[in-house]
């Protein structure tokens, strides 16, 4: 039984060991029997080095993880195929894998007489997943902990994301309690989100917005957005600037009366003309500048902001002395060495100063760190978008109660539907799963929310009408300890899935071909020693394959007075020094009786291009030779037999011949006829 699985392993040793995936089988007491180049590839190791050993004492596998292959083992002993399991896997040069194996019991006759392990190295999608998870986890810190509201709407009018910050600033207890509360609810005016949503249809983002917002406990707060729009949604930033406005007011009522407070402001100030000249600057724009007093009250305004000379300029000017207020605007400064800080820039209108009917104060704001933890914010997102668009496998991020928040593009095709259609549903709203199958899919998703990470096959039927099979795995995602929802990772499997069925198929389809085929099969090992009969060689010779295998193919059957020859023919074929795709010579029988037979050659080859079996086809074609000169010999009588009968008339007629030439000869002297 031994050196039939041999045999037959040999036979199919070309297929397993180029298989795509990791793949080694072990006896019953955890030998290694084989395994392919990928698993070699995996574990750093040669099958020559592991091979006949205990998987136990492979030294790859540390304490856990070794308890841990020894349980499925058991299991797999008992008959029953284990579930994907990921070992960590130490190789000799140090570097650390991880490997994930399936354990299937191939059975003879009911009894499990070895163990197919199959799986992948994961470890770059372990890393993958690792850094995604970080890159994420430093992005919700740096949202959660900033200083300025961070949101995200749809155009529908709901909070999708609120971050603390945010909440507080509105009089919020928590996060949830705004976002259930929505969006119009904040607004004192609702035109203004009309206004907010037009902009950014023609826009698409917008800096700067200023609206009048109300709090949880209905107060009014000025509040500066930035928003940009992507597809339904709109996300930005929301700055409070309800106590800047109520500070800025205070200095153009206070300004003739608080010098002091003018010098301290903490905002740079200059106060200018309708010309834009200059008249005056505080202690904060000297210092921001780099300019003295002096030379900034014989400056002009374009001077020191360079885009004063721009059209919005005069336009705000003109709004200010109609009596209509501008919101804030961004620009820059630039300094006396050449350095252009960026600024947030309010302008108001005095009356009766500076010897002028009418004067303007700029009040200006250095935002170079506001930009700065903007641009990080920006490159944060930028960072975590790329990495969820752009990653290879699919990604859908769910909440606490299996509602879908984002989605990437692999995932959609997956999926078969556009965004929209997905976004904020249920994952069991998606009609992919049948309703069967529900009660596995939501007990899959609580236990996931245990805490325990998932790996599981997910059959579906997107909207494209194709059935996939998707390898999964789920993680927790948390924010300050709290779990805030599910990352889930899928991947397409269908197709390996399939190479996988399709070589099973093919296995048992070629072992059947072998042992239904009237044609008989030979493989002979380099040594010409027998590996692999059928059972019509068996038939036809009257051997048993017991009998036979690993015996020398040459002494046993084939004739003494050819066996040289022959092994010369064989040695071509090795080496390929001569071709002998078909051949023809006479083997014995279990009787004695030698039968002619019609050989086609074939050399199957190791992964050093060796060959590693000669496997030959052959077929009885003795009844065919003797019926071949039987018929020679009939021909040749029967060509002797035309020969005598054609002499024998050839011979007829020149006496015919003679005859008549005598007749002419006797009627030309007169005779007689």
């Amino acid at each position: 039984m031994e050196e039939r699985e041999k045999t037959s392993e040999n036979f199919y040793q070309t297929i397993f060991r180029n298989l795509p995936f990791i793949a080694f089988t072990l006896d019953r007491h955890g030998r290694l029997l084989d395994a392919n180049k990928e698993a070699e590839r995996a574990t750093g190791m040669k099958l020559k080095d592991l091979k006949g050993k205990r998987f136990s004492q492979f030294g790859l596998l540390g304490k856990k993880d070794l308890l841990k292959a020894f349980i499925e083992f058991r299991k797999n002993l008992q008959g029953k195929v284990t579930d994907k399991t990921v070992y960590k896997v130490r190789l000799r040069n140090g570097e650390e894998k991880f490997i994930e194996l399936i354990g299937i019991p191939l059975k003879e006759e009911g009894k499990v007489i070895k163990v197919l392990d199959v799986g992948r190295d994961i470890t770059e999608e372990l890393k993958a997943e690792k850094e995604l998870k970080e890159s994420e986890e430093k992005y919700r810190t740096l949202v959660d902990n900033a200083i300025v509201g961070v949101y995200r709407t749809n155009l529908k009018g709901e909070f999708l994301f609120v971050n603390r910050a945010l909440a507080k600033i509105f009089g919020f207890r928590s996060i949830k309690e705004m976002i259930d509360e929505g969006v119009m609810a904040r607004y004192k005016n609702p035109d203004d989100r009309k206004l907010l949503i037009e902009t950014l249809k023609k826009k698409g983002k917008i800096k700067s917005f200023e609206v009048e917002f109300l709090t949880k406990t209905g107060k009014v707060k000025n509040i500066i957005l930035s928003a940009v729009l992507e597809g339904d949604m709109i996300s930005g930033m929301i700055m409070d600037v309800t106590k800047l406005k109520r500070a800025e007011e205070k200095i153009r009522e206070s300004e003739r009366k608080y010098r002091l407070s003018f010098d301290n402001s903490r905002d740079a100030i200059n106060i200018f003309s309708k010309d834009r000249k200059i008249l005056d600057v505080n202690k904060k724009l000297i210092a921001l500048s780099g300019y003295s007093k002096k030379e900034l009250l014989s400056m002009k305004l374009e001077d020191l902001f360079p885009e004063a000379l721009k059209p919005q300029t005069a336009e705000r000017l003109k709004k200010l002395l109609s009596r209509k207020e501008i919101p804030l605007f961004e620009t820059y400064i630039r300094t006396k060495k050449g350095k252009d800080i960026p600024v947030e820039i309010g302008v108001t209108v005095l009356k009766n100063c500076y010897g002028r009917d009418v004067v303007f104060q700029g009040n200006i704001r250095d935002i170079t760190e506001r930009k700065k933890a903007q641009e990080e914010i920006r490159e944060s997102e930028e960072k975590f978008r790329t990495i969820f668009e752009n990653v290879n496998d699919g990604m859908v991020y769910l909440d606490r109660t299996g509602r879908i928040i984002d989605i990437n593009e692999k995932a959609l095709r997956m999926l078969g539907g556009p965004k929209k259609e997905v976004i904020g549903k249920h994952f069991t709203k998606l009609g992919i799963s049948s309703p069967e199958e529900m009660p596995t899919l939501m007990g899959n998703f609580k236990r996931i929310l245990t805490g325990r990470e998932q790996m599981l096959d997910i059959r579906i039927k997107n909207k494209k009408g194709e059935n996939i099979l998707l390898e999964c795995s789920a993680s927790l995602m948390k924010k300050a300890g709290e779990i805030i929802g599910v990352m889930v990772v899928a991947r397409d499997v269908t197709k390996q899935n399939k190479v996988r069925e399709e070589i099973k198929r093919a296995k048992k389809f070629l072992e059947t071909i072998i042992e239904t085929t009237e044609s008989m099969i030979v493989g002979l090992d380099p040594e010409g020693r027998i590996k692999l009969v059928n059972r019509a060689f068996e038939q036809l010779t009257g051997y048993k394959r017991d009998e036979i295998l690993g015996k020398n193919w040459f002494d046993m059957f084939m004739p003494e007075r050819l066996r040289n020859e022959i092994k010369k023919v064989f040695e071509g074929v090795k080496t390929r020094r001569t071709i002998a795709k078909y051949h023809e010579n006479p083997i014995l029988t279990k009787s004695g009786e030698e039968r002619t037979i019609l050989w086609s050659n074939n050399v199957i080859k190791n992964e050093k291009g060796e060959p590693e079996m000669i496997i030959s086809i052959g077929n009885d074609i003795t009844e065919r030779k003797r019926m071949e000169e039987e018929l020679k010999k009939r021909t040749e009588e029967a060509e002797r037999f035309t020969k005598l009968s054609v002499g024998r008339e050839l011979k007829m007629i020149e006496l015919k011949k003679k005859i008549r030439s005598l007749e002419e000869k006797i009627k030309g002297k007169g005779g007689n006829p």
